[in-house]
């Protein structure tokens, strides 16, 4: 074996001594001598790696691979420096390669599982999560990996229990507890999540929430998971002070600025002018940081005879609200001059997931694409306007929007505006944006003759006869996080009025929990009611047995300041009438605007007290509703609430006029 050259020697010398500038000098002077020093190859992608130089790591470490291409420790060094340096694609290659020279390689299938779970490829991910966590049953990252890959496929048991396991190997991991407390947190939000597990889960969440703030005031993910449990407990306000602290510490968080928007939209209290302001600066947020690296200018020119090509940007191509309301139209989208293309970010696709991939010219699934990838994505395609929708709620991804990935970009179904300076129109009507109204939109509106659409449900059922029923029976059947203070009290004060009635309360079995039974009752005790005048039911129903519930009430009562869309839907599908109050903003008029359309004036409120006086008349004339109840449903079934061939023609007018536009300013 021949002696190692001393400048090696010098190297390794220098690097035990931390002086890494002087052993690459070293390793370099060794290069020069030999080029396949091996040894020497080694230490310099060790020494590039220790000093952050990632692209030179990469580049001798390349050279050592193509030197020694059957080593694992080189490929999996290479997967790292790749790792390092944001190449995650070429990471996975690379670590898939170590895994492939040695199969029981614990680290290298460790390190590929945690690519590929940032790929969003949990499916890939999880063998080799299998495989590290059996080969190294004491390291708690392969755990943590594990515990990460289950919850991404939906697979709750197994993911807890390896999310337990990793904590009992490391119980002061901030990553891992705060992972575990979010995978509480969200199977506690899950529909089909008995409520006292979800109970249970929650208080543990918090729990661990509490746990990171005690060691880590700082944490941003425990300020929003305690944040989501305060909204979610009737508690807005603490909500938004904790969502405020997050983004202190992460001011470009685009959750976090989504659940801050949320809930501020949910508070009676919130002033117009700091709603405002919360909007401007997501919108300058999201400016600032598509300008750091920008999406390459494209020149392109539409010839007369092309579609326009349209883009619908949702999480909620599934069994949901929103699709309910778009589907008609992308079914009645004219096909000889519009393309249609569908940007899904649907981790659980279901039948109506395949409805939308089978209308679509063009579907993509973006799901573990980053949002400028998928800007990229969306501009390659050539998209002419590109529409986000309900860009507030679920999984939606309004910072696709902030690299202009289109020359026309629109809101649809928002309940109020993206705050995005990029974003050109928000879709409207009269009625939910009066002009000269005193709401803040960085969008310019344009409005529909009317806003609302959906099919009339093929399954509803026949409303019963609820003639001689005895006293009026109201009913709520929406989130009951909506149901704010004011709320409440104007309920109590319809009871209180009209003793001998009653009050159904409905949502999934969200009014189980004793809490928020609890919470409920007192209020409305305080205005004078009795709480045994509500009943609370519960059941995750099919449409057509859900709708069947409203046979047990007469009146619907709406909430504000955010009002019900879908719910009040549903209730003049079954012909019963909605109190409402019109409020001052685009989230409290969605009913306001379905009543205007149905000539329905009577039973928009302009106040809480004028809501309360509307209520009580409407109880005391409970019999003139009961024998009103098919002219209601057929009124609505005859509405251009219900002829999406007609909003889509609508729709169609706009999209034609805004590229028109687009292109004009394009050619100046």
């Amino acid at each position: 074996m021949n002696a190692p050259h001393p400048a090696f020697v010098a190297a390794v010398h220098h690097y035990s001594a931390g002086r890494l500038a002087e052993a690459a000098q070293s390793c370099r002077r060794a290069l020069a001598v030999n080029g396949r020093d091996v040894e020497a190859l080694r230490l310099l992608g060790a020494i590039s790696y220790r000093q952050q130089d990632w692209n030179g790591a990469i580049r001798t470490l390349q050279q050592l691979a193509r030197l020694a291409p059957g080593d694992p420790a080189v490929a999996n060094d290479l997967g790292a420096a790749f790792e390092k340096a944001g190449k995650a694609d070429l990471a996975a290659k690379a670590y898939g390669d170590a895994v492939r020279l040695a199969p029981s390689f614990a680290v290298a299938h460790k390190n590929l599982s945690g690519v590929l779970l940032g790929l969003g490829q949990a499916a890939k991910a999880l063998p080799h999560c299998q495989t590290a966590a059996r080969l190294r049953p004491d390291d708690p990252a392969a755990h943590h990996n594990l515990a990460a890959a289950h919850d991404a496929l939906g697979q709750d048991a197994p993911a807890e229990q390896a999310f337990r396991r990793a904590l009992a190997l490391d119980s002061g991991n901030h990553h891992t507890l705060s992972a575990f407390a979010a995978f509480l947190l969200t199977r506690a939000g899950g529909f089909q999540t008995p409520h006292a597990l979800r109970d249970r889960d929650r208080a543990e969440a918090a729990k661990l929430f509490r746990t990171i703030l005690t060691r880590d005031p700082g944490t941003a993910a425990a300020h929003v998971g305690l944040g989501d449990i305060a909204f979610e407990d009737g508690e807005p306000v603490q909500a938004l002070h904790h969502y405020e602290a997050a983004l202190a510490v992460q001011p470009d968080d685009i959750a976090c600025w989504k659940a801050l928007l949320g809930v501020a939209l949910h508070l009676e209290t919130m002033d117009d002018g700091r709603l405002a302001a919360f909007h401007r600066r997501f919108g300058s947020h999201m400016a600032r940081h598509a300008e750091i690296n920008p999406l390459p200018q494209r020149k392109r020119k539409r010839r007369p005879q092309d579609r326009l090509k349209i883009g619908y940007l949702s999480s909620d191509f599934r069994l949901h609200s929103v699709a309910r309301n778009i589907l008609p139209v992308i079914r009645s989208h004219d096909r000889r001059a519009f393309e249609i293309h569908c940007y899904a970010q649907v981790r659980t696709p279901d039948h109506t997931t395949a409805q939308f991939r089978d209308l679509a010219d063009r579907w993509t699934d973006i799901d573990g694409l980053d949002d400028r990838a998928v800007a990229a994505r969306i501009a390659a395609d050539g998209i002419d306007i590109l529409v986000c929708l309900a860009a507030h709620f679920d999984q939606n991804r309004p910072g696709i929007l902030a690299w202009r990935p289109a020359p026309v970009q629109v809101s649809f179904h928002d309940v109020a505006t993206t705050g995005l300076p990029m974003v050109d129109h928000i879709l409207t009507d009269p009625v939910l944006t009066p002009r000269n109204g005193p709401e803040f939109f960085s969008e310019r509106p344009f409005r529909l003759p009317s806003f609302y659409h959906a099919d009339f449900p093929a399954d509803a059922p026949t409303p019963r006869d609820r003639r001689g029923s005895g006293a009026a029976v109201f009913g709520y059947f929406g989130n009951p996080r909506k149901i704010s203070p004011g709320v409440l009290a104007c309920w109590g004060r319809i009871l209180a009025r009209l003793p001998q009635s009653r009050l159904v309360l409905k949502y999934f079995d969200r009014f189980a929990p004793e809490g928020v039974r609890r919470r409920i009752g007192q209020s409305l005790a305080a205005e004078g009611a009795d709480p045994a005048q509500v009943d609370f039911l519960s059941g995750t129903d099919a449409t057509a047995d859900h709708l069947l519930q409203y046979d047990q009430i007469d009146i619907a009562l709406d909430s504000f300041p955010f009002c019900g869309s879908t719910t009040s839907f549903e209730a003049l599908v079954m012909g019963k009438p909605v109190i409402t109050r019109r409020g001052d903003r685009m989230i409290g008029r969605w009913t306001s605007s379905m009543e205007t359309a149905l000539g329905l004036g009577e039973l928009i409120a302009a106040s809480p007290e004028d809501y309360v006086d509307i209520a009580v008349a409407a109880g005391q004339a409970v019999e003139r509703w009961r024998a009103d109840i098919m002219t209601v449903r057929d009124r609505l079934r005859g509405s251009s609430l219900c002829r999406p061939d007609l909003r889509t023609g609508q729709i169609e007018r706009f999209y034609r006029a805004a590229a028109a536009r687009a292109e004009k300013r394009t050619n100046r």
